[in-house]
């Protein structure tokens, strides 16, 4: 009796994930410069006037990555184009590469901010600066660790005039090494598309809202419309947070996959990934523990289901567990227009799972024990959080 009622929850669990995501994963949208759209979306505002871009890069201690990012950047073949990059109070040679690439590089502007005022988040604050120096008519918040392809901007820009866009985010690929690290960020994004379904952004009626912060295409009329970064000034999920504003004030918004147009090296270790996600942890939940306690429980719960009923459960019973874990797979299949991940790496979900819960219960931890949060050298306390929120 045991076994029929929990593998019945869990596979309806599952069924109710595939109702709630199957519909707009199978209308989602690759922007790949090898998709069989492509010449379709260059060629759909060949003979208008292309608009200026102005790309926006908050850089901290970014001086290894920096050069990739802006050779690649200064490749793009968008024929209107300028790149702003703040140097965000870095201790190390970021101010001096982007002085150098400044040098010989005639649409690069630099920034250099030595002081954080109050009531800002050290990048958010960077962005706002460099949004205030931007004459484009389209803003791209971007990171200073992203390599993009050189039709990049030109593909994204295309598809955003021809569909009528104001807010385009694009998926980039994740590059990562070693098989613990792979298989924790793939199961972090797989669990971000399911749970906050960002494919279903560019529906007007749906709640869901996305915002990515390698690669976030924004008019600049929206940008102001919405109030631009000082919306989002505590927040530290930005990309996500300003894409949930302009949602909410009516703009039409776009989830694409690009894993053929940008990329970035997430993180470089397991490690750094535990430490990374130290300041963002709490954030979907409001920095509210009850909330974050309820959805990682629920996390383990549905993701480890399925492989741990089909390993105890014998006979008819197993049957429920193995549907349920193929429909997990399934939907594991239909993310990969945003992930580029092979399918294969669906069955490393019920090992993932127990490490990304692990990662997210210890920043959930030292967020309540240190009061709130470390980054970019800087704290922040939970309540300045929740306020925010």
């Amino acid at each position: 009796m045991w076994y029929w009622l929990f593998g019945a929850i869990v596979l309806l669990a599952w069924v109710i994930l595939g109702i709630r995501n199957v519909p707009g994963l199978l209308r989602s949208v690759s922007l790949n410069p090898t998709d069989r759209h492509h010449s379709r979306i260059r060629d759909a505002s060949r003979n208008t006037l292309p608009p200026r871009v102005s790309v926006l890069i908050a850089a901290r201690n970014e001086a290894k990555a920096l050069p990739a990012t802006l050779a690649s950047l200064r490749a793009q073949t968008w024929l209107d184009m300028e790149v702003i990059a703040v140097n965000d109070r870095s201790t190390d040679e970021t101010g001096d590469v982007l002085n150098l690439a400044a040098a010989s590089w005639a649409s690069l502007r630099v920034i250099h901010i030595t002081e954080l005022p109050e009531g800002w988040l050290g990048k958010n604050h960077a962005l706002k600066q460099a949004s205030e120096l931007a004459s484009g008519d389209w803003l791209l918040f971007t990171d200073a660790d992203v390599c993009f392809h050189k039709d990049a901007v030109e593909t994204a820009m295309r598809y955003a005039l021809a569909n009528d866009i104001d807010h385009l985010a694009v998926a980039p690929a994740i590059r990562a090494k070693g098989f613990w690290l792979r298989t924790a960020v793939f199961m972090f994004l797989y669990n971000v598309v399911l749970v906050f379904k960002p494919q279903d952004a560019d529906r007007p009626k749906a709640s869901a809202f996305v915002g990515i912060g390698a690669f976030n295409l924004v008019r600049k009329t929206t940008y102001e419309a919405v109030g631009g970064h000082k919306s989002v000034a505590r927040r530290p999920d930005d990309d996500l947070a300003l894409g949930a504003v302009i949602k909410r004030s009516g703009f039409r918004q776009c989830f694409a996959g690009g894993t053929n147009l940008l990329e970035v090296e997430w993180y470089h270790s397991l490690r750094e990934m535990t430490h990374g996600l130290e300041k963002n942890a709490l954030a979907p939940f409001q920095y509210r523990f009850w909330k974050f306690t309820l959805g990682v429980l629920l996390m383990l719960l549905v993701y480890d289901g399925p492989a741990a009923g089909i390993i105890v459960a014998w006979g008819l019973h197993r049957l429920l567990f193995v549907t349920a874990f193929a429909v997990e797979v399934y939907l594991f299949r239909l993310t990969r227009t945003y992930s580029g991940v092979s399918t294969w790496w669906a069955f490393t979900l019920p090992v993932s799972a127990p490490v990304l819960f692990f990662i997210l219960v210890r920043s959930a931890l030292l967020c309540l024990v240190r009061g709130g949060i470390l980054w970019r050298g800087t704290f922040y306390s939970l309540k300045e959080l929740r306020k925010a929120t």
